[in-house]
């Protein structure tokens, strides 16, 4: 694994927006020296994948002082982020999880395409995703891998909560209903993918037995998950025995964490930034992380 600098500088993500702007960038500012983060190679099957790690060496040290262990000795509660349909490698992401280790946390990105660069076209991402996207069982699969590889890392005492935006919405709630996963107590989807998978390789009969807390964020004019979707979605939720809460935004569009997401080609898209939407799911989210690390 190869080793880099946490991102603290004033670098701005793919759309020229300052990460400042993020809903984490109070939680950013606040990134010490103490952080390092670093390459997270790991694999699911035969496909290689790359995601990104990041911990804060004195709270790694705390724990040990406390004789908190974990796999490795370090004994931080985990947290992992499931990128957009652009992929891992985006700033947005990475910078979430350099926000949340600043908050304590052994966190990283995981990567569900196994691609070097981040995705702009539907055709690479099809070949990339296509076959998980049909085959929801195998997307949760994937997911689980990389919750063990960040399990595996010695600053890290167990995966307890998995964060996902957008397309990694729909995986981490995959997660929830699959049963992998068995260390994970709780599930966030910030814009997923909300609909019922139980005719895509995730049937009911496939129920966890004790499956994670879910806490999902909706824009409620999102166009690409219905209210018709919406509610089937969490009837299955509920089917399966998953404690959810549920937190619907009333005129907020698709991507409403996204400060990029502001003009009227986006809205034709269905997206729209929504900097009190952002706001109010942050707080809530990271109140929800705790909880599940208590």
């Amino acid at each position: 694994m190869s080793s880099s600098s946490p991102s603290t500088d004033a670098r701005v993500f793919d759309a020229g927006v300052p990460v400042s702007q993020l809903p984490w960038g109070a939680d950013l500012a606040r990134v010490s020296s103490s952080i390092a983060s670093r390459d997270l190679e790991y694999a699911d099957d035969d496909v290689p994948l790359r995601g990104y790690a990041s911990f804060d060496a004195r709270a790694v040290e705390e724990t040990r002082k406390r004789g908190a262990t974990g796999t490795g000795g370090g004994g931080l509660d985990g947290v992992v982020v499931l990128h957009t349909a652009i992929g891992p490698g985006e700033v947005f992401v990475r910078s979430c999880v350099d926000a949340l280790a600043s908050l304590g946390y052994a966190a990283a990105a995981l990567d569900m395409f196994g691609l070097p660069e981040c995705v702009f076209d539907a055709e690479t991402r099809e070949t990339a995703f296509g076959a998980l996207r049909r085959d929801r069982s195998s997307a949760a699969k994937r997911v689980a891998a990389g919750v063990r590889a960040l399990e595996a890392q010695p600053e890290c005492g167990g995966v307890r909560c998995v964060v996902g935006f957008c397309l990694g919405g729909r995986c981490a709630l995959d997660l929830a209903r699959s049963g992998f996963g068995a260390s994970v107590r709780g599930v966030v989807s910030f814009h997923g993918i909300l609909d019922d998978p139980s005719d895509e390789g995730l049937p009911r009969s496939a129920v966890a037995a004790n499956p994670p807390s879910v806490l999902i964020f909706h824009g409620e004019e999102d166009p690409f998950s219905t209210a018709a979707a919406k509610e089937a979605c969490l009837a299955d939720l509920r089917a399966r025995g998953v404690a959810t809460e549920f937190h619907g935004f009333p005129g907020v569009k698709h991507g409403f964490t996204r400060p990029e997401k502001t003009t009227e080609e986006d809205a034709r898209a269905g997206f729209g930034y929504d900097a009190a939407a952002a706001e109010k799911s942050w707080t809530r989210c990271k109140a929800f992380i705790a909880e599940t690390c208590e």
